[in-house]
């Protein structure tokens, strides 16, 4: 009987979380490295509404870029391929998460914002804290690698 998740005998499928022998593949690692992340942050992201998602740099076919009534309107160049989703929580708070499209490219996360907020925190993946979001005005600390995302809190 074949193993739940594991990678079929036959076809051109690679990296399953198991091999065809049952063996844990590197892709298994990754896998409990993000239920880990989403698991420390679940307390915050159970109390969230999607509100909109939206594209920067390329635009797939029926989505839409930032617009006036999205809380990101732009970063610091327009050809950086990113995907934001606008929430509110259920004490009325505004969130953002922002997530690196790009299977290549790391690129800095620092998003310019319809109103400015007075304050921006981000909740950590790995301990599921909520810390101030490390900004400055000429260089931003805070990169996001490929496929990597980042939660904010907006006050």
């Amino acid at each position: 009987m074949p193993l739940i998740h594991s990678a079929p005998d036959l076809g051109n499928f690679r990296m399953a979380p198991l091999d065809q022998f049952g063996e844990r593949t590197p892709t298994w690692d990754w896998l409990r490295n993000v239920n880990r992340q989403v698991q420390n942050m679940a307390s915050v992201l159970l109390k969230l509404r999607s509100d909109d998602v939206y594209h920067f740099g390329s635009v797939p076919a029926r989505n839409h870029g930032p617009t006036d009534k999205t809380l990101v309107k732009s970063f610091a160049q327009s050809d950086w391929e990113m995907v934001a989703g606008d929430f509110t929580h259920e004490d009325g708070g505004r969130w953002v998460m922002i997530v690196n499209k790009s299977l290549k490219h790391s690129y800095p996360c620092n998003p310019r914002f319809n109103v400015p907020p007075k304050g921006l925190q981000y909740i950590s993946p790995w301990d599921g804290k909520v810390r101030p979001f490390p900004t400055h005005a000429v260089y931003n600390i805070f990169w996001l690698a490929p496929g990597q995302g980042v939660l904010l809190r907006l006050q």
